[in-house]
């Protein structure tokens, strides 16, 4: 939700642009979403209003598995941190549910699949559930 902090995002965006400098759509694409420059500085993008603004119902699934500190990792670390989830929790309103996924970093849809396609599957019936409740 906050991207200077993603120091493993970084490493990698910042070796994919320094591999292949002449690419500006990449470049463009690293420095606009990730906030990662062509000198591999990273210059902070922030995401948490597009949750503020959600006004449909939506699911945001993360796990537990800390970012920092900084270290050699086999797994991706989740990249929602203690500080993310709190600020959701507090943006999300009624719209946006928050949920982690225990042991999980960010690729949980493959550390996890069942897990998740079971929270996914919740979400869903309980819209379907709300959306048959509504009058008319």
């Amino acid at each position: 939700m906050t991207m200077a902090k993603l120091w493993h995002v970084r490493n990698a965006i910042s070796s994919a642009v320094a591999s292949n400098p002449a690419n500006q759509f990449w470049q463009s694409f690293a420095l606009n979403i990730f906030g990662v420059g062509s000198d591999g500085k990273a210059y902070e993008r922030i995401y948490y209003d597009l949750v503020e603004q959600a006004r449909v119902p939506a699911l945001i699934l993360t796990g537990d598995v800390p970012l920092f500190p900084v270290r050699n990792v086999n797994a991706v670390p989740c990249l929602v941190d203690d500080v993310d989830r709190y600020v959701l929790r507090r943006l999300a309103g009624d719209s946006v549910k928050l949920e982690v996924v225990p042991g999980c970093g960010h690729v949980l849809l493959v550390d996890a699949k069942e897990k998740c396609r079971s929270i996914i599957g919740k979400f869903y019936d309980t819209l379907r559930t709300e959306r048959e409740q509504e009058p008319g």
